[in-house]
């Protein structure tokens, strides 16, 4: 599909999720979807039956999901979080041509091996802006949360005495190699008190690097208390801002507290990968403003999340 069609596609599943919240007052009792008279009626003017099964999927999910009381990890919730990953990672191939094959649905979430590839290609994107990463790196990553596998992931790759940049294909965020020469240190910032609590008892618990190169800060991203000044590298998480002007606004108050020349990583996502996270525009003036986007990446394959850099002004 083009951008024109998965732009269709994804304008026919809100239009059918906003109608089928309408009239989702009293509750369903059934984990699948049944298709309202409005949902058939957006449905008949999809211009191909595989678009329809992709909408139907999506919805059948939505439904199931918020079926439940509690979106913790279960088996319950792991599953259908995969489906939904799996159904909006997928390559759609063209009806018009056969030049590709259908890819396969993800049956697992891949939870650790997700991030590290998420985190090498964030670490490649840097790399081609000319920035130089090394053990010393002074990086913050803001919306850490409970389990900060990014930053585990980014401690792992720049400890190492032997690497600046790169993480090895067989590397793992739990076996992180032993104290370097210039140990290297993440600062995980969080508005939720518990999120860190929990986090900094994971990292003392996983021993080594993690204990000791993991600092913690709660804070909101906009506070005036938060100073990012001495930060090389600030992450932006992909959840932090639910929408464009939340995370214009955001960026702003954050890049106000960062240092000229340093770099900001932020998250997007493209085609129907912006049902599982918000994509992020960094044309408009808002942002433009206050940083030079060096680079954008957007990801085929497992990883979800498109990657976008940003150097402040």
């Amino acid at each position: 599909m083009g951008k024109l069609s998965i732009c269709s596609l994804l304008s026919s599943i809100r239009s059918i999720y906003r109608e089928n919240r309408k009239s989702s007052s009293s509750k369903c009792s059934s984990a699948s979807f049944t298709p309202g008279v409005e949902t058939k009626e957006v449905l008949k003017d999809i211009p191909n039956s595989q678009a329809e099964v992709y909408i139907q999927k999506i919805l059948s999910l939505h439904t199931q999901l918020s079926q439940l009381t509690d979106l913790g990890p279960s088996p319950v919730t792991n599953v259908l979080f995969s489906e939904l990953v799996g159904t909006c990672i997928t390559v759609v191939p063209d009806l018009n041509s056969k030049l590709y094959p259908a890819h396969r649905i993800l049956s697992t979430f891949p939870y650790d091996k997700n991030y590290e590839h998420l985190t090498r290609f964030e670490l490649a994107a840097i790399s081609s802006t000319g920035f130089t990463l090394s053990p010393s790196t002074s990086i913050a990553f803001i919306g850490s949360g409970p389990m900060p596998l990014t930053s585990l992931c980014i401690l792992s790759a720049l400890s190492s005495n032997h690497m600046t940049y790169n993480i090895t294909p067989t590397s793992s965020i739990l076996s992180v190699a032993p104290t370097p020469q210039y140990p290297t240190t993440i600062t995980n910032i969080d508005s939720n008190p518990l999120a860190n609590t929990q986090a900094q008892a994971l990292c003392e618990s996983l021993g080594g690097l993690p204990s000791t190169g993991m600092k913690f800060i709660t804070s909101l991203a906009g506070s005036n208390d938060l100073d990012l000044s001495s930060y090389e590298i600030v992450w932006l998480a992909a959840l932090v801002g639910g929408t464009q002007e939340d995370k214009e606004s955001i960026l702003q108050n954050v890049v106000r507290k960062m240092r000229k020349g340093s770099l900001l990583v932020m998250r997007g996502a493209w085609g129907l990968r912006s049902v599982l996270y918000c994509d992020f525009d960094v044309t408009t003036p808002a942002v433009t403003e206050y940083l030079d986007i060096c680079v954008r990446m957007d990801p085929f394959g497992d990883v979800v999340n498109s990657v976008i850099v940003g150097r402040v002004r």
